[in-house]
């Protein structure tokens, strides 16, 4: 009884993280997309910019699969993801979803590429900064 118990709640401890993990973005998967104007290689980011591109990019199982935020198919925000603000310090998720929304606006909105794990505030915090797709 005791040891089904034990692996019932170490099982409850490691599955939040696997679907954490699940639900980022695959930062490598690029979709050759051959929709007019041109065919141009994608990457979640990209095919994420324009509403009418995603609707249509989402429903290829590929992109749906390595895109889950991108596509809405699950939304929630690193534990791992780290970045600077603009006076150097360490950062989190959970700090940012703390912030007003002006200081939301200037990490989630206008900082561009982070140097730690090569993701925007946006793709690493989609929750605090309110950008989850449906």
């Amino acid at each position: 009884m005791f040891a089904s118990k034990f692996v019932v709640s170490l099982a409850l401890l490691v599955l939040p993280a696997q679907v954490v993990a699940q639900c980022q973005n695959d930062e490598a998967f690029r979709f050759y997309d051959i929709s007019p104007p041109k065919a141009k290689e994608r990457s979640c980011r990209n095919i994420r910019l324009q509403e009418a591109r995603r609707l249509l990019l989402c429903k290829d199982a590929s992109v749906n699969a390595a895109c889950p935020q991108t596509c809405g198919t699950c939304c929630s925000d690193s534990t791992t993801y780290i970045f600077k603000t603009n006076d150097g310090e360490n950062k989190t998720c959970v700090w940012l979803a703390l912030q007003d929304v002006s200081t939301k606006g200037e990490y989630c909105i206008t900082q561009a590429m982070t140097a730690n794990q090569g993701r925007t505030v946006r793709d690493g915090c989609p929750v605090a900064c309110g950008v989850c797709q449906t």
